[in-house]
C-alpha cells in the first residue's frame, strides 16, 4: 500500500485536507454503513463500487473540510468525479475507487480543487510510516488527535514456512 495527503484548499486552516490510499492491485474491502436515514453522497457511491467489484478496492481517496453531505445530485457527480479522476491516474475502474469525505455539512464539494491535485499527490505516495501519518493528519476535522494503530505478527506460510503480518488502522472522530 502506498499513502500520502495534500493540500487541496477545502480547509479554511490552510492544512492537508485530501488523502490517498492506493493498493497496486486490487485489495480486499468491507465497510459498516451509517443506518442513518441522511446518507452522505460518498457512502452512496462506496456501497455502489463495493457491488460492482464483488468487494475490491485499489484506491481510498478521503478529503476533509466538507463532509460532500445533504448536497443531493452536485454531491453524487463530485464523488463519481472523484471516482473517475483518480481511475484515470491509477489506471483502474473508477469502481474500484472508495471515495470517502468528512467535514462541513450540507456545502457542495468543490471538486475541481481535488481533481488539480490529484496528480501530484499520486507522484508523492509513499509506503514509509510518514506517508500513513499523513494521511492520519489530513483527515482530522475536529479531531483533536490522530488515531492510528499497528500490529506485526507471524502466521504459517503456504510451503510452512513463516510469514510476517502487517496491520496498520486509522479512524477518525471527535465524540
Amino acid at each position: 500500500f502506498r499513502f500520502g495527503a495534500a493540500k487541496a484548499g477545502l480547509k479554511k486552516s490552510g492544512r492537508t485536507d485530501f488523502a490517498l490510499i492506493v493498493a497496486d492491485t486490487p485489495a480486499s474491502a468491507a465497510a459498516a454503513f451509517t443506518a442513518n436515514r441522511v446518507i452522505a453522497a460518498p457512502l452512496i457511491v462506496d456501497k455502489e463500487n463495493l457491488r460492482a467489484t464483488g468487494g475490491l478496492v485499489r484506491v481510498v481517496a478521503i478529503n476533509a473540510g466538507n463532509a460532500n453531505c445533504a448536497a443531493g445530485q452536485p454531491g453524487l457527480a463530485a464523488a463519481r468525479a472523484t471516482c473517475e479522476a483518480a481511475a484515470e491516474i491509477f489506471e483502474c475502474l473508477p469502481e474500484e475507487v472508495f471515495p470517502s469525505s468528512t467535514g462541513i455539512i450540507g456545502v457542495p464539494l468543490p471538486v475541481e480543487k481535488l481533481i488539480a491535485v490529484l496528480p501530484a499527490l499520486a507522484a508523492s505516495l509513499g509506503s514509509e510510516f510518514d506517508h500513513f501519518q499523513q494521511v492520519a493528519q489530513a483527515i482530522l476535522t475536529t479531531d483533536t488527535v490522530e488515531k492510528t494503530a499497528f500490529a506485526r505478527f507471524e502466521i504459517d506460510g503456504p510451503d510452512g514456512t513463516p510469514q510476517e503480518v502487517r496491520v496498520a488502522a486509522l479512524g477518525k472522530g471527535s465524540g
